[in-house]
């Protein structure tokens, strides 16, 4: 795995009334002060999270499910299919996003590696690179499914062999930092709780933690666009739904890791 470092700083997250991504859900606009931390390139692979049920299926505490890598394990057998008969080929498919993953394995996959699940604001910090202004990677004002379509794995044609695609095939859905593929092909789980609009004193409010304990019905925040979604979630600030944490996992939701550390300690 592959960690790219975002560094310190200070930045605008959210969005204004007359912003073309306003969502009343995304707004209003707030300062975020990060001390630098680390984040994964790409999302967690097939391959990654084949290698971790096999040494670490253990570490994975879901009371409400027998097998949590059950419907991961589904997905991942289809797409290894051979292409005549479906699937995107073993080799291929091991550099897919792991999709219909359940929280609980998410977080003892950060775990396992001294990781976590970042937190809404260090997924948007690192979306935008650190830095205010803009929440388009591309200058994309209007809704334009062709050309989103050529530049991320974003509202894809649902009758495609496989709905994702390997890590890193759109290599226009890339920060200018070097992070790929949060604008498309699946959305990522976070720590925190979604919350309903942000503050109105223009502060960040203090995350709230998801753990293994909390209630089932509790929202996580979940973010990133997403193969099967419309053009209007090419926004950094898309923010969409929630999921239960009790929810089954669906087909178009993956994750990736941070490292929190001193930004100028090398990892």
């Amino acid at each position: 795995m592959t960690f790219i470092r975002m560094p310190a700083g200070t930045c605008k997250l959210g969005t204004r009334r007359n912003d073309p991504d306003f969502d009343s859900d995304n707004s209003p606009p707030f300062e975020y002060r990060s001390p630098g931390f680390y984040i994964q390139e790409y999302e967690v692979t097939n391959r990654e999270m084949d290698a971790f049920a096999l040494s670490h299926a253990d570490d994975v505490r879901d009371p409400s499910r027998a097998d949590p890598f059950r419907d991961w394990k589904e997905n991942y057998n289809k797409i290894k299919q051979p292409i005549e008969s479906g699937g995107a080929g073993p080799k291929d498919a091991a550099r897919h996003p792991a999709v219909s993953i359940p929280w609980s394995v998410a977080d003892a996959f950060a775990s396992a590696y001294q990781a976590y699940l970042p937190t809404e604001a260090q997924w948007e910090y690192a979306a935008r690179s650190g830095k205010s202004g803009s929440s388009l990677l591309w200058s994309i004002k209007e809704d334009n499914e062709e050309l989103c379509q050529s530049l991320a794995a974003i509202d894809q044609d649902a009758d495609r062999r496989t709905p994702t695609y390997a890590v890193g095939t759109f290599d226009k859905d890339k920060t200018s930092l070097g992070v790929r593929d949060m604008i498309g092909n699946v959305r990522e789980w976070c720590r925190d709780t979604r919350r309903k609009g942000y503050r109105t004193d223009g502060t960040a409010a203090e995350p709230v933690f998801i753990t293994v304990d909390s209630p089932s019905e509790i929202d996580v925040a979940v973010r990133g666009g997403a193969f099967d979604m419309r053009c209007d979630a090419r926004f950094v600030t898309y923010r969409g739904t929630g999921y239960r944490l009790s929810s089954d996992p669906k087909g178009n939701l993956g994750f990736r890791l941070v490292i929190e550390c001193p930004p100028d300690e090398p990892h």
